[in-house]
């Protein structure tokens, strides 16, 4: 969170800072409710709700601002994985443009009677994977796409076991991937929060301190009052 935060900022949010704010905070309310407004009983009793109050928002910050620190280290871990996961993918479709996939078959005495079928089928899976492979750069950081293969059609039109077996490792690869990206957009909202979240951010150790120092001053106005 600090990183992204203006100079100005950093040094506000300076545990040193805080402190003196805190202190600050102190000595207002002290002259403020104990000695100049002499709050009552009943009227310290109310004070619990807007401490209270400071408090659960300081903390509700604190909290957006723990998991925005945790995402932020999850994202660089995984956006390694995803790399990794995206180069299978790639490296699965460039198989596919590869011998075992663009051949010609010569016929011979052992060859099965539907070698121009299984030739056919060949001849299209070869230029499916080409197609598909022109479309995926060698680095899509940082930005990595959607991937959109529809496969299932490609299946429909081999009946090859070798093929189909390679298609389903693909569409494996594929589904890892789009899980994969899923995790990786999450981590990315995570890791930079609303505008609104971060004002929160920003104000909730002020927030506390200011909750802890009327904390404080009840405590001694309640002890003036049995004195």
């Amino acid at each position: 969170m600090t990183d992204r935060l203006s100079l100005p900022l950093k040094i506000l949010l300076h545990p040193w800072a805080i402190f003196m704010f805190f202190v600050i905070f102190l000595i207002v309310l002290d002259l403020l409710l104990v000695r100049w407004l002499k709050l009552s009983k009943v009227a310290w009793k109310k004070t619990e709700y807007v401490w209270l109050g400071f408090a659960t928002l300081g903390l509700i910050g604190m909290a957006i601002d723990a998991k925005t620190l945790l995402s932020r280290n999850l994202l660089q871990q995984h956006v390694e994985r995803q790399y990794g996961m995206y180069v299978s993918v790639r490296q699965d479709i460039e198989f596919g443009t590869g011998a075992a996939i663009c051949r010609k078959f010569i016929r011979s005495e052992y060859s099965p009677a539907d070698l121009e079928e299984i030739q056919r089928e060949y001849d299209f899976a070869c230029t499916w994977f080409r197609e598909r492979l022109v479309q995926l750069p060698h680095d899509p950081r940082p930005e990595f796409p959607d991937l959109v293969i529809d496969i299932a059609s490609a299946m429909s039109k081999v009946t090859d076991e070798m093929l189909l077996e390679y298609f389903h490792l693909l569409s494996r690869d594929i589904e890892n991937y789009k899980i994969g990206l899923d995790i990786l957009q999450t981590l990315q909202r995570g890791a930079n929060p609303e505008g609104s979240k971060d004002a929160l951010i920003i104000f909730s150790p002020m927030l506390l301190a200011f909750a802890l120092a009327l904390r404080i001053t009840k405590v001694t106005g309640e002890i003036k009052l049995e004195t």
